[in-house]
């Protein structure tokens, strides 16, 4: 558990400045085309809430971190490094030593908080607000539905004849539902894909024609336009993202461009006039101050406090609207949003200039330590690293998800030095158990694996087991106790 809470720490953390900052690119193009199509902008904004659902699949490394400082190394000339004499044993056994079994202790629930770290607590934190985000809204949402399914009622056959007439000269195949609600002063789209318009009960007794047109028209927008499941969407986003301002102010200016859109989709589709239909929007969002009752908080509908923005948009001279973003728009768009939504920059170390010497006789010194990538490291604990002989197979220690205890022993390869190493796999039993694993080195002819364990059979917390091979192509076999004198491990 604690693994997966650090690895979506890590996700968050990494998603969150790079959301950040597609915010704030997204909104500087954006007030730059200001006096283009709202449809554009919209298609924008757009990114931003793609960004928040989908994973990144794209890994791109940036080095523009320093650094960590580390000490200067020791140039040792070869006639100074001194000889090693390894004592070889005459014979080594064969046979495991296994001790009697002595009884082990699972660590207490305090033992286990206390080992907790900061990023495990954030991503239990987060968990717990997703979960109450999640909960008020669904809450909120079926007191709603409720309620309209109790209040709502048809409309009078006039009315709907009307509609449906003005929907059908629209060329509108599939006819949305229209339902009269009693207490709300402005109308509004509520469903889960395409939704279905309710009116206030006093709409149909307005006498301007053009009036009641130009309202259902903009409502209609938004059943076209699908906005009631991209509404949901948001939500989602919004869940998974409760703590982060920049998702919030996006999410607003989704739903006020939104609005815009529907204002140029209605002018273009009923060929209104600008000045009659922005009166008719300003005398639907009048009454709604009359109202007693708000419209529902997750409905598609626009807010009072953006009717001024709106009514300038509109009434700029020069202003074009249009029935729905350009192709070209479309795929500038879609183009972008195939760059920047799957990708992650992961921020890593820049290289340093090596130290040089003009000692010849000098021991050679290590090049930049390289990463060895997403490949075979994980978002937990990697360590322990001991290569074989021959440079093809790593064996470390890891917490990563996918293990038997709280940390195995793994084993990537690869065919040839110069091949990237394969994804990690777990040696599985009967070299790794439920305790914890740990510590792997193995000897130079890569058929005994040394490792520590404090599994049960053990003489104390942690102890060292064997494993050994007849070939290096064969299974690890079950593993006992042993250190063989002046055996020689790699690694």
């Amino acid at each position: 558990m604690e693994d997966y809470l650090m690895q979506v720490t890590n996700y968050l953390l990494t998603q969150s400045w790079q959301i950040a900052v597609l915010v704030v690119v997204i909104a500087a193009v954006n007030l730059a085309l200001k006096n283009r199509s709202a449809h554009v902008r919209y298609l924008l904004w757009l990114i931003v809430l793609a960004k928040c659902l989908v994973p990144p699949l794209v890994t791109i490394p940036l080095a523009i971190l320093p650094q960590d400082k580390m000490p200067e190394p020791t140039l040792i000339s070869r006639g100074e490094m001194p000889a090693v004499n390894v004592e070889m044993a005459d014979t080594v056994t064969s046979e495991p030593i296994v001790l009697p079994s002595l009884p082990v202790t699972s660590p207490t629930i305090m033992e286990r908080l206390a080992r907790v770290t900061a990023r495990q607590w954030l991503g239990f934190g987060w968990v717990m607000g997703v979960a109450a985000f999640l909960l008020f809204a669904l809450v909120k949402a079926l007191l709603t539905d409720f309620w309209l399914w109790r209040q709502r009622k048809l409309l009078p056959a006039e009315a709907q004849t009307g509609i449906e007439n003005l929907f059908s000269g629209l060329g509108i195949k599939t006819l949305p539902k229209v339902w009269l609600i009693e207490g709300i002063g402005q109308p509004f789209v509520w469903g889960l894909l395409r939704g279905s318009i309710y009116l206030p009960a006093d709409f149909v007794k307005v006498d301007n024609a053009e009036h009641r047109r130009s309202v259902l028209g903009h409502e209609l927008g938004h059943i076209l336009r699908f906005d009631a499941a991209v509404n949901i969407l948001q939500i989602i986003a919004q869940a998974i993202f409760w703590f982060h301002p920049f998702v919030w102010w996006a999410n607003q200016r989704v739903r006020a461009e939104r609005e815009k859109c529907c204002d140029e989709m209605t002018i273009a589709r009923l060929g209104a006039k600008v000045r009659d239909y922005s009166i008719a929007i300003v005398n639907t969002l009048v009454v709604e101050h009359e109202s007693t009752r708000p419209v529902p908080s997750l409905a598609v509908a626009g807010p009072v406090k953006n009717i001024e923005e709106r009514i300038k948009t509109m009434m700029r001279p020069g202003k074009k609207f249009y029935k729905h973003p350009s192709l070209s728009a479309v795929a500038i768009v879609v183009l972008t949003a195939l760059l920047a939504v799957p990708t992650t920059v992961v921020l890593t170390a820049r290289a340093e200039n090596q130290p040089s010497t003009d000692n010849a006789d000098a021991a050679p010194i290590f090049g930049n330590p390289t990463n060895l990538g997403p490949t075979v490291n994980s978002s937990v604990e990697d360590s322990g690293p001991c290569i074989s002989a021959n440079g093809l197979s790593l064996y470390f220690q890891s917490r990563r998800p996918g293990g038997l205890g709280e940390t195995d022993i793994w084993v990537t390869t690869r065919k040839t030095k110069n091949e990237p190493w394969a994804p990690p796999e777990n040696l599985g039993p009967p070299v790794n158990t439920t305790a914890s694993d740990q510590n792997p080195r193995l000897s130079a002819d890569g058929l005994e694996l040394y490792f520590t364990s404090d599994r049960p059979g053990g003489s104390g917390n942690l102890d060292i087991w064997v494993t050994k091979r007849k070939t290096k192509d064969d299974p690890w076999p079950p593993p006992g106790q042993s250190w063989p004198k002046g055996q020689q491990c790699h690694g």
